[in-house]
């Protein structure tokens, strides 16, 4: 018997033990169900690591915010994504620790860039904190964050081995967009059913009234060109249909997200889709339905484009200004550039020194240029390695 079967055969026996524990002595309540989840989720991830991707990928749109503080400014959350995913990563590093060399599966082209990255962002932070501009517990779990997408990368490449693997985990990523669509098209008709004349999809599972729709945009962007790079390349007719209905249900869905950050980023996104598949003709196709969808959106998705820029009035009479959402973002950015990077322009002013609402500016503002040098860098070894 190897040693991936013996920890098998240990993780069942744990399970086991576990539900029969759980059945005797606990309630069947909210809280009890999620203390026998959270073990069964690390336990079946030690068996099988496909099962804890597949936790993950349905999570991050299905998952609530649970308060753990408040303090006077804010609320303090965790999202139950958040813990899963430290459950998983913590249960596959343990099942690699026993059944492989742990260091010939973390080595990777991309580990030297990413662990000099992480260097920087807790070297910029302990330098913050010692002259007391950054929280070094927020800090610190900032940071943590970022070596857990990094897991998760090195988890998917150790794990992913077959075609059908990668078929299988895009099948279900599919379907927990279609789900998230639809659960999101109900609610659009409800509201226009109803009357209301302004309100924004959020994820199913929100507890902030509608704070989220910025995040829902983002993921059913990336889940558009997903869907939209398979038909072209797909040739089975049945699929190709089902997928343009998949589209469809979430472009929909995308719209009402109200999210103009995200209508941005369709730009470039369908620009990049066009320059991978070297398709020209999809190109002119959808320069026509841009132009031609303007003429079909509903009235409130043009109040919210309409409304970027507005007119007001001063003593020397009107002018145009940009609303607050986006002003306060160009004001953010300015901040960054023209006062925080002048200070410390090398390694930056720490992680989680404020919030930016914009990844490079994020970036520059946490770790300076050295950081944002890196990043760019990481990403573009990442794609050349995906590429092949």
């Amino acid at each position: 018997m190897n040693r991936n079967q013996i920890l098998i055969y240990i993780a069942i026996l744990l399970c086991a033990v576990f539900v029969s524990l759980f059945v005797i002595r606990f309630d069947f309540n909210l809280k009890s169900i999620g203390l026998l989840v959270f073990p069964l989720v690390f336990l079946l991830t030690l068996i099988k690591p496909n099962i804890g991707l597949v936790v993950i990928i349905i999570s991050m749109l299905f998952s609530p915010d649970i308060v753990l503080a408040k303090t006077a400014s804010r609320d303090i959350f965790v999202r139950i994504d958040d813990v899963f995913l430290l459950l998983v990563i913590m249960a596959w590093l343990i099942r690699s620790a026993f059944t492989k060399d742990l260091s010939k599966t973390i080595k990777t082209p991309l580990f030297p860039l990413f662990f000099a990255y992480i260097m920087i962002c807790l070297f910029s932070s302990l330098v913050s904190v010692t002259f007391g501009k950054v929280n070094l517990t927020i800090s610190l779990l900032s940071t943590f964050k970022y070596a857990q997408y990094f897991m998760i990368f090195l988890m998917v490449r150790e794990n992913l081995k077959t075609l059908s693997q990668a078929k299988f985990f895009v099948i279900v990523f599919l379907f927990v967009a279609f789900v998230v669509s639809l659960h999101a098209n109900l609610f659009i008709q409800q509201q226009i059913s109803s009357g209301v004349t302004f309100f924004r999809v959020s994820p199913p599972i929100e507890s902030r009234g509608g704070s989220e729709a910025n995040t829902m945009g983002g993921y059913l962007l990336f889940m558009l060109i997903i869907a939209s790079g398979l038909i072209l390349y797909i040739k089975n007719i049945s699929v190709r249909i089902t997928l343009f209905i998949l589209i469809l249900t979430m472009f929909r869905a995308f719209i009402y997200t109200l999210s103009r950050g995200s209508y941005i980023a369709l730009i470039p996104a369908v620009l990049a889709l066009v320059f991978i598949s070297r398709k020209v003709k999809l190109a002119y196709l959808v320069l026509v339905i841009f132009i031609s969808s303007f003429f079909f959106l509903p009235g409130m998705v043009k109040n919210r484009l309409s409304q970027t820029f507005i007119t007001k009035e001063a003593i020397s009479g009107k002018y145009l200004d940009i609303e607050d959402s986006p002003k306060e973002r160009l004001d953010g950015w300015k901040r960054t550039l023209f006062e925080d990077l002048p200070n410390s322009p090398i390694i930056g002013h720490g992680v989680s020194r404020r919030f930016v609402d914009g990844q490079a500016f994020t970036i520059l503002l946490e770790t300076g240029l050295l950081g944002l040098f890196l990043f760019f860098w990481i990403l573009a070894r990442l794609f050349r390695y995906l590429r092949q």
